[in-house]
């Protein structure tokens, strides 16, 4: 997991950067905490999968330089 920090709200945040920080598989990101997050930058690290990606308030998703399959680049 990565940790998130405990003083924020993070039911309230709507723009989380998390880029470079060598993400390998969704569950890092402890989404049920995130509902309200509009924007998501996951560039520059190695998810190779984003299927498991399950925000409905999502408008904004960044994958510059993930190792995506080429299942997930076409969704």
């Amino acid at each position: 997991m990565l940790g998130l920090l405990e003083i924020v709200d993070y039911r309230t945040l709507s723009i989380y950067s998390v880029t470079d920080n060598e993400i390998t598989l969704m569950s890092e990101l402890e989404q049920d905490r995130l509902c309200r997050l509009h924007t998501l930058e996951l560039r520059g690290n190695r998810l190779t999968s984003v299927s498991e990606l399950c925000l409905p308030s999502l408008k904004n998703l960044y994958l510059v330089s993930l190792p995506l399959s080429k299942t997930d680049r076409n969704r």
